[in-house]
């Protein structure tokens, strides 16, 4: 279904759309060029269109229905927060988002990985300047980092919510010495004593500002 969008103020910042825009919206998105924040649903059948364009985007969140796979190659390198629901990401996917310059948040829920239900997050794919990583419900068993120090380098909080079928996680998160807040919420044992590693090998290096919560069913 096509959203029918009326005539929007040149100056808009804000666009929530609650249905997936197409293509066939780009002519609109191009007259609204200080649009900072846009939120809407995406239809892998339908298409996307394309938004590098919004040299002003500021936050980004997209919905896929069911698991869509994300529509995007270019992006606008002024986005600070991505958003993600229901999307399948692809290892160029990641990598896409991985090198927006100004990115420092990045929240997942319940999105999949093309993987199957790992997460490897490959030597060459950095954040550079990410503050903020939330993983609510995402579908994984394992997550791989090679260095996560060099992969996030400038961390500040970790948050997994609900990732109930993660087992396997990376040890190398006690050498993110930016790292200052890892919150579990409803995870199995397993992320709860990683996290309680993490933190002790934290504090046996010197970082000693990690604040670790754990919340147990």
């Amino acid at each position: 279904m096509i959203e029918v969008i009326p005539a929007c103020p040149k100056e808009l910042q804000t666009w929530v759309s609650p249905c997936p825009l197409t293509p066939m919206h780009e002519d609109l998105l191009r007259k609204l060029p200080y649009l900072k924040t846009l939120s809407c649903g995406v239809s892998s059948s339908e298409g996307f269109p394309e938004i590098d364009f919004l040299h002003h985007l500021e936050n980004l969140e997209l919905s896929g229905g069911a698991y869509e796979s994300f529509p995007l190659r270019k992006l606008p390198s002024t986005i600070k927060e991505i958003h993600l629901s229901y999307i399948t990401l692809s290892v160029y996917a990641i990598s896409t988002i991985a090198q927006l310059p100004n990115l420092e948040s990045v929240i997942l829920f319940e999105c999949k990985f093309e993987e199957g239900l790992i997460w490897n997050v490959r030597e060459e794919t950095k954040f550079p300047k990410l503050k903020t990583l939330q993983l609510l419900d995402v579908d994984i068993q394992i997550w791989n980092i090679s260095y996560a120090a060099e992969s996030f380098p400038c961390l500040e909080q970790l948050l997994l919510e609900f990732c109930r079928n993660l087992r396997l996680m990376p040890s190398s998160f006690d050498d993110v010495f930016t790292l200052n807040k890892i919150v579990v919420q409803y995870c199995n044992p397993t992320v709860e004593s990683w996290v309680k590693n993490i933190e002790e090998s934290a504090r046996d290096i010197g970082n000693k500002q990690l604040n670790v919560k754990i919340f147990e069913w």
